[in-house]
């Protein structure tokens, strides 16, 4: 379905705030699919970008939190 393609919609607001880093979860077994273009798109603002399982991106938010990393954004897809 429409829910299960990353869209700029979905990262609206992550890009809004400008992070340094936005870390997309993309479902716990990564059934959300992201799209080259719209991952460009998103890379034209906020140049390091990480699309992992939503428990790793969780994990990946926390380390680099922990690590000092200031803005920091979590874009989860919480199902599939």
């Amino acid at each position: 379905g429409r829910w299960h393609v990353l869209c700029p919609e979905m990262v609206e607001r992550a890009i809004v705030e400008k992070p340094d880093v936005l870390i997309i979860g993309n479902g716990h077994s990564g059934a959300l699919k992201c799209p080259d273009g719209v991952l460009n798109t998103i890379r034209a603002s906020i140049p390091e970008v990480y699309v992992l399982p939503t428990p790793e991106a969780c994990m990946k938010y926390s380390e680099l939190v922990g690590a000092g990393k200031r803005r920091v954004a979590l874009v989860a897809h919480g199902t599939c």
